[in-house]
C-alpha cells in the first residue's frame, strides 16, 4: 500500500528542518513516544539505526528506524520495522518562503494479518499519518 500526505507549515524550511531534525522535539509532538535511542551509526548519516519505544494503550510498542538516505534539506528516507510491518517514508520539505510543505510519501508492507490490514485499511493509515503530521505542524507553529 502506498499513499502521499502533505501539510503546509507556517514556518520557513530552515525553521522546520531545525525542529524536525532535533530528536528531543519528537516527545513534544509524538505524545506516546516514551524513548528514542540510536542503536547503530551516527546521526545525520545514511544507515543510522534508532529504536523508538511508544506507549500504545499501556503496552510498550517498539519500532526500529533505519535512515536509508539522509539528504537534508531536500529529503530524508526512513524505514520503520516492527513485527510483521515494514514502512518506508520519503520526507520532503518544500520551501515556500515563509511556509514549508511537508510531503510524506509512505509505503507499507505487511505479513500475515498486517498484510490484510494494509490491503483494506488504507484510510486508517492515512488518517493516522495526517494526525501525526498535524501534531508536528501545531508544535512547529507554536514555537
Amino acid at each position: 500500500m502506498r499513499y502521499i500526505c502533505e501539510v503546509t507549515i507556517d514556518k520557513s524550511r530552515d525553521e522546520v528542518l531545525e525542529l524536525f531534525d532535533n530528536p528531543d522535539n519528537m516527545y513534544k509532538w509524538q505524545k506516546n513516544l516514551m524513548k528514542f535511542e540510536i542503536i547503530e551509526g551516527e546521526p545525520h548519516k545514511d544507515g543510522v539505526k534508532s529504536r523508538l519505544t511508544y506507549d500504545e494503550k499501556g503496552r510498550a510498542f517498539v519500532m526500529v528506524e533505519t535512515i536509508e538516505k539522509f539528504n537534508y534539506p531536500d529529503e530524508m528516507i526512513a524505514i520503520y520495522e516492527s513485527g510483521n510491518m515494514w514502512n518506508r517514508c520519503i520526507n520532503t520539505l518544500i520551501d515556500q518562503g515563509n511556509q514549508t510543505v511537508w510531503r510524506l510519501d509512505s509505503e507499507f508492507q505487511g505479513k500475515g494479518f498486517m498484510k490484510l490490514l494494509c490491503m483494506v485499511g488504507k484510510r486508517m493509515f492515512v488518517k493516522q499519518t495526517m494526525k501525526d503530521m498535524n501534531n508536528f505542524k501545531a508544535f512547529a507553529e507554536s514555537v
